[in-house]
């Protein structure tokens, strides 16, 4: 408090109250614009020039990629072009896509009692084994359904998946492969244990 204060004694202004930064419909227009449908299309592996159309709201994927403007696509029908993503699963899984999705892996793997295969992964979002491949082929489970697998000795399905489950040292042996549930050919990967 300053002397001419003292003196004369503070003068109170009365403050305006504070406005906020956006009106109601501000609100509701950005609202409206981050819950917009968008298309991307991002490669289906790490460093893959293969490529798949996702849907997703602009929101989540703003969230996941920042600069995604920078990344506008000028093909008719997508809105944004993602030509790096190092695991395509992860990404959907954290845009909350509503769309059915398949990543499929494969291992080389050993059991406890030496037996030398592999395993083809097969991981689920939205979705899950066709009942007939349910039903046809043996599928092992590990510790995260629903992700499931077919056990392989010289490139043809075995009846006992569980021997190849709890292997630490199984190896991947190329992409982990992102594909649309209704694209995917499970006869045929099975019959050439061939996830590509």
């Amino acid at each position: 408090m300053g002397i001419f204060d003292k003196l004369f004694g503070k003068k109170e202004v009365p403050s305006e109250p504070k406005k906020d930064c956006c009106s109601n419909k501000e609100v509701e227009e950005k609202n409206t614009i981050m819950d917009k449908k968008v298309k991307v299309k991002i490669p289906t592996y790490e460093f893959s020039e293969d490529r798949i159309i996702i849907e997703t709201t602009l929101e989540k994927l703003t969230e996941q990629y920042p600069n995604i403007n920078n990344k506008k696509s000028d093909e008719e029908g997508i809105d944004f072009d993602i030509d790096y993503i190092q695991n395509p699963f992860d990404f959907v899984i954290f845009l909350e896509s509503k769309e059915k999705f398949v990543c499929i892996s494969q291992y080389d793997t050993e059991s406890e009692c030496g037996k030398i295969g592999e395993k083809i992964y097969f991981e689920f979002l939205n979705c899950d084994f066709p009942e007939e491949i349910k039903t046809k082929y043996k599928i092992g489970y590990g510790n995260e359904y629903p992700v499931g697998f077919i056990g392989f000795i010289d490139s043809k399905p075995i009846e006992t998946p569980e021997i190849f489950k709890d292997d630490p040292n199984e190896e991947v042996i190329g992409n982990l492969i992102l594909y649309k549930y209704e694209d995917v050919d499970f006869e045929k990967i099975i019959k050439n244990c061939d996830p590509s």
